[in-house]
Formats: C-alpha cells, sequence, structure tokens
C-alpha cells in the first residue's frame, strides 16, 4: 500500500515539474524525518490494529489522537486557544466516549495503541505545518511517502507482498492514489490556514 502510495507521490511531483529544495535550514531536514516518522507509526500501526480490532471499536477510540494535535498546535505553533477550539475538543472527547460506551469497547492495549498512532499523525500534522512551506509542495508530499518505508516494510517478507498485490489487484493503487491525494488536500490546508 505504501510503496504504491511513494510510486504515485514520485509521478505526482515529476509532473509538476520535479522541483528540488534549496537553502534548506537544517532544522527543516529534522523536521521533515520527525513528521515522516508519526506518518510511518500510524500507517505500521494502523495496518496491525485494523486486523486485531473491528473498525466500529477502532474508529472512535482513534479520534482521541486529535486531542495531541490540538495540544501540539498550541505548543509548538503557539495558536491561541479559543472558546471554538476547547469546545472541539469537548465535542471530540465526549463523542468518542458516547459510542465506545454504546459498543462496549473494551479499554485495553489496543486502544491505547490507537490513540498512540493516531496522536503520532496529529503531532505530523503540525509539524508539517510548520515545515512544508520550506520545500517544494509535491516534493515534500513526496519525500512523506518514501522516508517511512524502511521503517513500515521492515521486517514484511517479499512473498507477502507479492501475496498482498495479488489479493488485493487493482484495489490497493486505488486507494494508495486517494490517500496521496488526502494528503495533498491536508497538507495544502494546513498551509492555507490554523
Amino acid at each position: 500500500y505504501n510503496c504504491y502510495a511513494a510510486i504515485i507521490s514520485v509521478i505526482v511531483w515529476a509532473i509538476s515539474g520535479a522541483p528540488l529544495p534549496s537553502n534548506l535550514p537544517l532544522y527543516a531536514i529534522g523536521l521533515l524525518f520527525l513528521s515522516a516518522l508519526g506518518y510511518g507509526i500510524f500507517q505500521r500501526g494502523q495496518f496491525y490494529l485494523r486486523k486485531q480490532v473491528e473498525a466500529s471499536q477502532l474508529v472512535p477510540v482513534s479520534q482521541m489522537g486529535l486531542i495531541a494535535g490540538f495540544l501540539a498546535s498550541i505548543l509548538i505553533l503557539h495558536e491561541p486557544i479559543s472558546a471554538q477550539k476547547f469546545l472541539g475538543v469537548i465535542i471530540v472527547v465526549s463523542a468518542t466516549l458516547i459510542v465506545s460506551l454504546n459498543r462496549k469497547l473494551a479499554i485495553n492495549k489496543y486502544a491505547f495503541m490507537a490513540i498512540g498512532i493516531s496522536s503520532a499523525l496529529s503531532i505530523a500534522g503540525v509539524i508539517d505545518k510548520l515545515n512544508s512551506p520550506h520545500y517544494p509542495f509535491f516534493f515534500y508530499i513526496m519525500l512523506i511517502w518514501i522516508i517511512p518505508l524502511p521503517f513500515i516494510l521492515f521486517p514484511v517478507k517479499k512473498g507477502e507482498i507479492q501475496t498482498a498485490i495479488k489479493d488485493t489487484g487493482w484495489q490497493t493503487p486505488i486507494l494508495s492514489s486517494l490517500n496521496v491525494l488526502s494528503l495533498i488536500v491536508f497538507v495544502r490546508a494546513l498551509q492555507l490556514g490554523p
């Protein structure tokens, strides 16, 4: 899945004219790797959790990771705390608890893992807001897909990848294309506003 997304992001970057960054500050490279690590943790963890936990249990708990993004935007980006943002966090937490109670969600290692990986994703998004303007846009998107690959692929065996390609056929490239598109839209939205 992530290999397809990386290939698609390379194609998008090439179509955009394949611009390369110039005069990158050293901290921008470090932030890029932190963001890519957050995406890698999320991608690796989500595929593991989807095999272990039903979607009806995983999705509501994953929303709790938005709190990490909210806190990171305050601490890292120095965004102001407004009543509207605070109310939004209260609504997310309340909705998660209500849905979890109705579904009798067990608070176990999978729930904590879901919160952890969604927190990694939220914090990566905050880092993207701070860091992506230092790079040509599509080059940055491409790196966000390529850099986590070693983390995601280790210790996957070649036979497992071949089986996945055979079993999913055309669906995986389509879904990964949509995920690349969603990251493009997400990072562009981060650049346009808080």
